[in-house]
């Protein structure tokens, strides 16, 4: 059995490079950079979604 997963409800998945503070993430398949530096991954999944959001995402 196959889930296909509703763009709509798609969380973002992001990545923290610990060596330079910097966070990127993919969000309906397509790679982000995220701006500034980030000491936490949960601040950079913040920073994400609020770009999700601002592309439509419900999440």
């Amino acid at each position: 059995m196959t889930f296909e997963q509703d763009p709509a409800n798609e969380k973002p998945a992001v990545t923290l490079n610990q060596s330079d503070h910097t966070a990127s993430y993919v969000f309906r398949g397509k790679k982000f950079d995220l701006p500034g530096k980030y000491s936490t991954l949960g601040d950079a999944i913040r920073d994400a979604e609020r770009q999700c959001r601002n592309m439509g995402w419900s999440g």
